[in-house]
C-alpha cells in the first residue's frame, strides 16, 4: 500500500512512474500472474493502458479490495487478454444497435413535437418542464442551460443560420433569445442525447413523445427509464469502459414478455439494457442479425458471459 506525503498543502502519493518492463514485472514476478509470453503482455499493456487492463485483472485476484492483488493460481494473461478482447467488440457492436435506436428517437420525438409547437424553441422554457423530487435542484432550469450549452457549443451552419446574432449579453433570458428560432428538429441534432432523455423524462406534455413511439409499436411505459439506461450504455460504450462484469448504477426495466425463459440475468447487468435494446431495434427497422451477432460473441466464452449476465465485481 502506498504512502502518501504532505507538499504544498496537499497529499501526494508515493506511486511512481512504471516502465513496461517494471509493469510486466509487477504483474508476472511479483503477483504470480501466468504468461505464456512476456514480450506479447509488453507489446499489449503498450497499446492498452495498464489501468484499462488491471480493470479485468482484479477479478482474477485474491482480494484486491483489500490489497491483496496477487492473482488466483492458473489465472493468465491470455485468459484475461481475450476477456478484454470480446467486451471491446461488444462495445463496439452495441454502438452500432445503439446508434439506430438513437437516430431513430430523435427523429421521431422531433418531428412529433415540432407537429404541435411548431418552429419556436419552445424547448428553452423552463415552464416546458417538471422539477423532480430534490427540492435542492431545479431540474427545468439544468435542462433549458443544458441545451443551451450544447447550441452554443455547435459551431455548424446547421444550427447557426437560425441564431439571432443580434441579441446581445450573457444573461440566460438573452441567450434563450439568441437561440429562440432554432426548430426544435435542428436543435434536436446538436444537443447530447443525455439532453434528449432527459427532455423525455421532465417534459410535461408527453402525449407527443407517446405518438412518437407508437410509430414504432413501442410502449410507454417504461420508455422514458429505458431511455435513459440505453444513454448510459451508450456513453460508456463510447468512451470504451468496461462492459465485463460491471453493475449499471442505471438499471434498465425490462417487460416480462422480452425476458429469455432460459436465460438467468442480473437486473443490474447490461444484459437488460441489450434486451430493451435489441427489442427497440428490431420495432424500428425489423432488423435482428445484429441481435444474433451480440448473443453469439457473448456465448462465445464461458467466464464472459458469467460476468456480463451476473456480475460479481471484487
Amino acid at each position: 500500500m502506498g504512502l502518501s506525503v504532505f507538499k504544498g498543502g496537499r497529499a501526494v502519493s508515493d506511486k511512481r512512474f512504471k516502465s513496461l518492463d517494471d509493469l510486466c514485472s509487477l504483474l508476472v514476478d511479483e503477483r504470480n500472474l501466468a504468461c505464456r509470453d512476456r514480450d506479447e503482455l509488453k507489446r499489449f499493456l503498450s497499446r492498452t493502458n495498464y489501468y484499462r487492463f488491471s480493470g479485468y485483472a482484479r477479478e482474477f485476484q485474491i482480494d484486491p479490495r483489500y490489497g491483496d492483488d496477487r492473482f488466483i493460481g492458473g489465472a493468465s494473461f491470455e485468459e484475461i487478454r481475450e476477456i478484454a478482447e470480446i467486451d471491446s467488440k461488444m462495445r463496439v457492436l452495441l454502438l452500432e444497435q445503439l446508434s439506430v435506436v438513437e437516430i431513430a428517437m430523435r427523429a421521431i420525438l422531433a418531428h412529433e413535437y415540432g407537429r404541435d409547437y411548431g418552429e419556436r424553441a419552445f424547448y428553452l422554457d423552463t415552464d416546458f418542464y417538471k422539477d423532480d423530487n430534490d427540492a435542492t435542484r431545479d431540474k427545468p432550469l439544468e435542462i433549458v442551460k443544458g441545451i443551451l450549452y450544447d447550441l452554443e457549443r455547435d459551431k455548424g451552419p446547421m444550427v447557426s443560420r437560425y441564431v439571432d446574432k443580434s441579441v446581445v449579453g450573457d444573461s440566460l433570458s438573452s441567450r434563450c433569445n439568441r437561440y429562440a428560432e432554432v426548430p426544435i428538429w435542428v436543435a434536436v441534432e446538436a444537443i447530447s442525447f443525455g439532453r434528449v432523455t432527459n427532455f423525455v423524462s421532465y417534459v410535461k406534455d408527453v402525449e407527443p413523445a407517446k405518438r412518437a413511439i407508437s410509430i414504432f409499436g413501442i410502449q410507454w411505459a417504461p420508455f422514458a427509464e429505458v431511455l435513459h439506461s440505453l444513454c448510459v450504455l451508450r456513453n460508456l460504450c463510447a468512451h470504451h469502459r468496461q462492459l465485463w462484469n460491471r453493475r449499471m448504477s442505471i438499471q434498465c426495466p425490462v417487460q416480462k414478455k422480452l425476458r429469455p425463459r432460459n436465460v438467468k440475468f442480473d437486473a443490474a447487468s447490461p444484459y437488460a439494457q441489450l434486451l430493451m435494446l435489441n427489442s427497440y431495434r428490431k420495432r424500428i427497422d425489423g432488423d435482428a442479425g445484429l441481435a444474433a451477432r451480440i448473443d453469439s460473441l457473448i456465448s462465445e466464452n464461458a467466464l464472459y458471459a458469467e460476468g456480463f449476465l451476473l456480475p460479481n465485481p471484487k
